[in-house]
């Protein structure tokens, strides 16, 4: 796994080791802002 995300991503990738919580609240925060990008775009 870790060798196709570090060909996926160039080698940029870093392995992280926080609580799978933090990283969900991560990730959740991260999709929302995404979201808000989204649909500032389409107006």
């Amino acid at each position: 796994m870790r060798e196709a995300v570090a060909e996926d991503s160039g080698g940029t990738a870093v392995v992280v080791e926080r609580p799978r919580e933090e990283l969900e609240e991560i990730l959740a925060r991260l999709e929302d802002l995404a979201r808000e990008q989204a649909a500032e775009q389409r107006n």
